[in-house]
């Protein structure tokens, strides 16, 4: 009302002017007594003011279009803002919101209006939004919290609020509402504190079991395998293959014509749909009749892929980005326990060569002292035939027994002494 009023007097205002200026400029009753001097001097004073007029007029209308596409700009940036913005009374109802906040509680945003926004918070979180409310209305400060919101379809999500005190055109204390869609968010958390509280194999369940199992459940995919690439990077071997709610026998297999030997090397990679039609020959997908898949590459320290992830669902993809950043999340710990592994491999088989070393030293320490022992037998063996033969004549038989006899006590010499070097690491040459 006292915006009306303010008009129609200086609608009564202008209207006055213009009335004296009429009456001034009006030619008097003998236009004769009009100098053309004064004639010239009025025109031109008429010209002037009509042009003064125009100018205004277009200054007023250049003015209200920049007004207009400020209001749409305005309007645009607000009803298609990345967040949800609305406005909530003192008592807490919702008395303007935009498109992000009508299509983020799944209602339309009239039906939004006049709402409490209450009523969007599950019971569980609602004291922490009056205790907010609360705070943001005595202190004036802003307020954070996050909270569970549902939307109409029942469907919960984890949201970011933040309040912040103002009034309306009439002074009445208002909030206005800023919330985020934080439920990515969140889940990458979970996945997080999952991983911090896995341990790498000796709980009650190894660690890639454990790590198939979740990401099976937290994707809801029906396949998940990790591998380890081996030999030159053309076949692979599961350490974990989770299908269907159950564990199966690990293998190995040939990654040609698989989306699997597709992922290697990469980052990741994604078939949200159809994934069988760009790999006719991979009899696996055939076999799950899978309709998506995402996989992700296992990197080592030095910068080599060593493995991979993939998970496989029968629906199309619901939420690529979410798949895809919670694969590379768990990625580089899957890494890290397949290097682990690959260590612990490696730790046990210089183990066992160790403890072979050790064997085959005690068996040359134990050769070196028989053959020792060997060796001075056979000194006194051979000191006694030579004596022998001396006092057999070469031309009786017992001589000929007694030369072979020498023959064989030499030929065992030697091969004490090769006994003898194996004990000493030395290089030999058996015969």
């Amino acid at each position: 009302m006292t915006d009306k009023k303010t008009e129609s007097a200086a609608g009564a205002e202008l209207r006055q002017r213009a009335e004296a200026r009429e009456k001034r400029t009006q030619p008097p009753e003998d236009a004769a007594a009009v100098s053309p001097a004064e004639t010239r001097r009025l025109l031109h004073e008429l010209r002037v003011h009509q042009i003064e007029l125009e100018m205004q007029n277009e200054e007023l209308r250049r003015a209200q279009t920049e007004l207009d596409a400020a209001r749409t700009r305005y309007f645009d940036l607000y009803d298609l803002a990345p967040v949800a913005y609305c406005t909530i009374s003192e008592n807490g109802l919702i008395l303007e919101a935009n498109l992000t906040a009508a299509t983020l509680l799944g209602m339309p945003r009239g039906a939004l209006v006049n709402q409490p926004l209450s009523l969007f918070i599950i019971k569980e979180d609602q004291d922490p939004y009056f205790l907010s409310r609360h705070q943001l209305l005595a202190t004036g400060k802003p307020q954070e919290c996050n909270l569970r919101l549902v939307k109409k379809d029942g469907t919960v999500f984890w949201a970011h609020l933040i309040g912040i005190a103002a009034s309306d055109g009439e002074g009445a204390p208002v909030c206005r509402i800023v919330l985020s869609d934080i439920a990515e968010r969140k889940r990458l958390e979970d996945v997080q504190l999952f991983l911090a509280q896995t341990s790498s194999g000796s709980g009650d369940e190894p660690f890639f079991k454990a790590l198939a199992r979740y990401l099976a459940q937290s994707l809801r995919m029906d396949f998940v395998c990790i591998d380890r690439l081996e030999g030159d990077g053309l076949n692979a071997r599961t350490v974990a293959v989770w299908c269907d709610g159950h564990f199966e026998d690990n293998v190995t297999y040939a990654l040609k014509d698989t989306p699997c030997g597709d992922v290697v090397g990469k980052m990741v990679c994604c078939f949200p749909a159809s994934v069988c039609q760009f790999f006719p020959r991979d009899q696996v997908l055939k076999d799950l009749r899978a309709e998506s898949y995402v996989g992700t590459t296992l990197w080592s320290h030095t910068g080599q892929p060593i493995g991979l992830i993939a998970v496989i669902g029968r629906s199309p993809l619901a939420d690529r980005a979410l798949a895809e950043a919670v694969l590379k999340l768990v990625a580089v710990r899957a890494a890290g326990e397949l290097e682990r592994l690959a260590a612990e491999g490696e730790h046990a088989s210089l183990e066992a060569q160790l403890q072979q070393a050790r064997k085959m030293e005690s068996i040359g320490r134990l050769a070196g002292g028989v053959a020792h022992d060997f060796n001075n037998m056979l000194g006194v063996i051979l000191g006694h035939l030579e004596f022998a033969l001396e006092q057999v004549p070469p031309t009786q038989p017992l001589h000929a027994d007694l030369k072979e006899v020498q023959k064989a006590a030499r030929r065992s010499a030697d091969l004490t002494r090769q006994l003898l070097a194996f004990a000493r690491k030395q290089t030999i040459a058996p015969k």
